[in-house]
Order: C-alpha cells, then structure tokens, then sequence
C-alpha cells in the first residue's frame, strides 16, 4: 500500500497501575503527514511519520480508556480499541 499505518493501542497492568500505550508505525511507501491521535478529552498532533518509522505515545490519565482514533493525511482513519496485554508468567 502506497500509504497505510499499524495502530497497536494496549494497556498493561503490572500490578501496582494500568500503563496505557499507542505505537503507531508507518508500514506504506509513502510518508504520512498531519497525524491527529484522538484520545476523546484530548488530542495529540504529529507532522510527519516517516516510512518505516514507529512512534509511541502515552496518554495521560485523562484520556478515553477505550478507544483511540487516528487520522492523517492521506484520508486515513483508524479506530482502535486498546487491548490488554497478557500476563507474563515469572519463572523461578
């Protein structure tokens, strides 16, 4: 795809608080301009992510807990609901 971006938004509970995360990667040809991230009480803003490039972000607390919306320049929208990660299990 000329222009596409990945948008993985997850949570992670590491027992003392929850860690909210949006990675947002450019996995087009093209570089992608004017990236707005939506968390619902406020939004961030991203002249350009280059090809190949991966970016995270950290919401505040303030933001949407359940979802996050992307929109960029050309005509790109995502909607992404976060995720939680799995638990990882302690070997002794």
């Amino acid at each position: 795809m000329d222009y596409a971006l990945d948008v993985d938004a997850f949570v992670d509970n590491d027992c003392t608080m929850l860690i909210y995360r949006v990675v947002i990667s450019n996995i087009g040809r093209y570089d992608i301009t004017d990236v707005s991230i939506d968390y619902g009480t406020y939004k961030e803003f991203i002249p350009i992510i280059r090809v190949g490039e991966k970016v995270m972000l950290s919401p505040n607390e303030n933001a949407n807990k359940d979802h996050v919306i992307i929109d960029a320049n050309p005509n790109i929208h995502i909607v992404k609901e976060y995720r939680s990660l799995p638990k990882m299990v302690k070997v002794h």
